[in-house]
């Protein structure tokens, strides 16, 4: 039975392990991204409600084009580099 142990989140991603040594990374939506840099500007940086908004918005659309970029840029490279990663952006497999 394939099973999926929650580990943590960051802004863009839900970190899961998969109990065999590897570490599943499953992208977020664009709200839920939205959502997280939206909270820290507001918590951690004490941003105003606008500037937070602000930032969310000019933030979270440039790193979702950088994790598109870094896909193409991956299937060019040798896997053991970076520990021969299975990735998924937007949920479709990239490189395994």
């Amino acid at each position: 039975m394939f099973t999926m142990k929650y580990i943590d989140e960051g802004f863009y991603y839900k970190v899961y392990d998969l109990d065999n040594g590897l570490v599943f990374k499953k992208i977020q939506t664009y709200f839920y991204s939205y959502k997280k840099v939206f909270k820290h500007c507001r918590e951690r940086s004490h941003m105003d409600f606008l500037s937070s908004i602000k930032m969310a918005l000019k933030v979270v659309p440039r790193e979702h084009k950088a994790l598109e970029k870094m896909k193409d840029k991956l299937n060019t490279l040798p896997g053991n580099i970076f520990g021969d990663p299975v990735l998924y952006l937007f949920n479709n497999l990239i490189i395994h």
